[in-house]
């Protein structure tokens, strides 16, 4: 953040706040826009900001490529909900990622919302929206190409049905100049050390 003088984060799949949370305890201290769709995670969000001027809550929205009304499907565990369904061997690794219920929620383009944001910006897009990513991206359309930094949630071994693979993923945004910069590994099968889903930073490179 600092290397890259990031001054805008925007947090995609924000859930309760936590990744907004870590970003101040890591020391950043500028502006950050969260995003959270789940009704109950975001009003944990809305009270977990609620003392920070420089940490903004976005009205309750799914960001995706399109605008319409969408359903999301929220699992006994939060933070693994997603618009997509979720495979059986998730639910097999993480026994509480299954799905209790579902709501529906307005979905939006990230393009058509954040434009007088980013302008005059250092961008920094994180994205964690279980499997959805490459929908938020091809809904950021040109956006991208006024971000300096993204963050994004990938998985080795499909984990939602219809998720798109990572290759496809980091494909797409090499045509944006987007270069690896780190990865960070996440979720793994714990029986056999198996890594499922990784963490992926990428620059933009001039």
């Amino acid at each position: 953040l600092s290397f890259h003088k990031i001054n805008l984060v925007l947090d995609v799949g924000a859930y309760t706040g936590t990744y907004a949370q870590s970003l101040r305890r890591f020391g950043y201290k500028k502006e950050i826009i969260s995003f959270e769709p789940v009704t109950e995670s975001y009003d944990d969000l809305i009270i977990n900001s609620s003392k920070d001027k420089k940490w903004n809550i976005y009205e309750r929205v799914a960001i995706g490529k399109d605008t319409r009304l969408i359903k999301i499907n929220i699992s006994k565990k939060k933070d693994s909900s997603s618009i997509l369904k979720i495979k059986k061997n998730h639910i097999r690794l993480e026994p509480e990622s299954k799905i209790t219920k579902s709501e529906n929620v307005k979905m939006i383009k990230l393009s058509k919302i954040i434009k007088k944001y980013v302008n005059k910006k250092n961008s920094y897009l994180k994205i964690d929206t279980q499997g959805y990513e490459y929908p938020v991206l091809l809904g950021s359309g040109n956006l991208l190409k006024k971000i300096k930094v993204i963050q994004l949630e990938l998985s080795l071994h499909k984990l939602y049905e219809g998720q798109e693979s990572w290759e496809k993923i980091l494909k797409y945004l090499e045509k944006f100049n987007f270069k690896i910069w780190n990865i960070i590994p996440g979720f793994k099968n714990k029986e056999i050390g198996q890594l499922m889903q990784f963490d992926v930073i990428l620059y933009k490179e001039k």
